[in-house]
């Protein structure tokens, strides 16, 4: 019976990197769609979706060179490389979603111009006095709208 020495023994779980890198690229979509969106503190800086990425990607890397070194059959070799490429592409796609499309797209038509003149009104100040915007025209002003919970 041979043994294989403790230090030429092959590594296990590197080979198995490029599907976990797969499935987190994979899942690294949805979780976008499905919850960061939604979030103006996840979406517009995206520090799940990066890391998620980077990870996946490195693990697909890693997974195929090691399936390659290895010296694995041309088969196991083609799907670990279809695998990366694979991951490359949603890690692409991802990122430019994020960084290129999502700040391109058309403005709303009901959107406010910003400096521009707003239409008078006039509300009660914290002693029930009236107070008309038109007061301070040629002053400037900050108009803060804010919906209280009490």
């Amino acid at each position: 019976m041979t043994t294989i020495p403790a230090d030429n023994k092959p590594k296990r779980w590197p080979k198995h990197a490029v599907w976990i890198g797969l499935v987190i690229a994979v899942g690294n979509v949805p979780l976008y769609f499905s919850i960061i969106q939604f979030s103006p503190d996840l979406r517009d800086v995206p520090w799940i979706n990066m890391p998620l990425s980077w990870l996946a990607l490195a693990l697909a890397t890693v997974g195929t060179w090691q399936v390659v070194k290895q010296g694995r059959g041309v088969l196991k070799k083609g799907l670990a490389a279809g695998g990366l490429l694979l991951t490359l592409f949603l890690v692409g796609i991802c990122n430019w979603y994020v960084f290129s499309y999502s700040y391109s797209l058309p403005e709303s038509p009901d959107a406010t111009a910003t400096e521009t003149v707003a239409p008078d009104f006039e509300l009660p100040d914290h002693k029930g006095q009236p107070i008309s915007l038109s007061d301070y025209r040629g002053k400037k002003l900050v108009l803060v709208f804010y919906r209280g919970n009490w």
